[in-house]
């Protein structure tokens, strides 16, 4: 049970509930209020449950939802780092999209941004990105994965969805895993025709041999991370 201001940080905990009423006199720090998150800390195992005061400081916190809402979901990556978003653009931003063959109902979009609040807007294209078929505006109130419903279902078959970012956009890159560990590493692979990266007017398939040359990022990169929706 603790409280704490310090703005230095180390780790991560997840929060997996709340008690508007824990008395604040339980704090090894003292609180001014009462009230606490319940926060699960993996590193201490099945004993790693605890409570910290609504007081304490949280650096860059990131929300996560879960949903049994949709019958299927398409992407063509496995995830992205903190150091792999793309900036491009500073002023307009970056524009990623992934096309899809599957016929079915898009409902949702799942993308994740990096800022604490960001506007987006979700396109929806042929699969040549020659006509415009939809386009919805969003607005992100936090960092991490978000899954946005789109106000209108379409029918769809073979098409491109594009994700206009205000702030950096979500890239695979070529490998990524645990940082300073041997646990875990994730090997990226790219095909031609699935993920494209809007430049200068044009669509630049991300698996071209030049596109980290003119995208000047510090890896290579691989597809956008977006996610498309289904339901019956």
């Amino acid at each position: 049970m603790r409280n704490s201001d310090n703005q230095d940080t180390n780790h991560a905990v997840v929060i997996v509930g709340w008690d508007d009423h824990f008395p604040k006199e339980y704090f090894i720090d003292p609180a001014q209020n009462d009230g606490a998150w319940i926060c699960y800390n993996s590193n201490i195992g099945s004993q790693g449950y605890g409570y910290l005061s609504y007081e304490t400081y949280f650096r860059d916190p990131v929300a996560f939802s879960v949903t049994d809402e949709y019958s299927d979901v398409l992407s063509y990556d496995c995830g992205t780092e903190i150091d792999s978003f793309l900036y491009y653009g500073e002023d307009d931003g970056v524009t990623l999209a992934n096309v899809f063959d599957k016929p079915g109902t898009l409902s949702a979009v799942g993308v994740s941004s990096l800022l604490p609040e960001e506007n987006i807007t979700i396109e929806v294209y042929t699969d040549d990105f020659s006509k415009l078929l939809y386009s919805q505006d969003a607005f992100l109130e936090y960092s991490g994965y978000h899954t946005i419903k789109l106000d209108k279902p379409l029918e769809v078959d073979k098409y491109a969805l594009a994700v206009r970012y205000t702030g950096p956009a979500p890239l695979e890159s070529d490998s990524f895993g645990f940082k300073n560990t041997n646990d875990i590493t994730f090997k990226s692979v790219i095909k031609k025709g699935q993920s494209y990266v809007l430049l200068g007017g044009k669509w630049k398939d991300l698996a071209d041999n030049d596109a980290k040359e003119l995208l000047q990022t510090d890896f290579t990169p691989k597809n956008a991370c977006i996610k498309a929706l289904y339901t019956n």
